[in-house]
């Protein structure tokens, strides 16, 4: 892992987040079943090509 430019000493340890949202998936942001099915099927050509 690369050594930072800073000091040490401008460390600390920082709490980025203390909690979960946990929301509904917005339905612009869900996958259509014709995605879904094409991901399935380059996943099988990638996982057949690896045999």
């Amino acid at each position: 892992m690369p050594r930072s430019v800073l000091p040490d000493e401008a460390w600390t340890d920082v709490l980025a987040a203390d909690s979960w949202d946990v929301t509904e998936m917005p339905e612009v942001a869900m996958a259509g079943p014709e995605k879904l099915e094409d991901s399935a099927a380059r996943l099988r050509d990638v996982l057949e090509a690896m045999r």
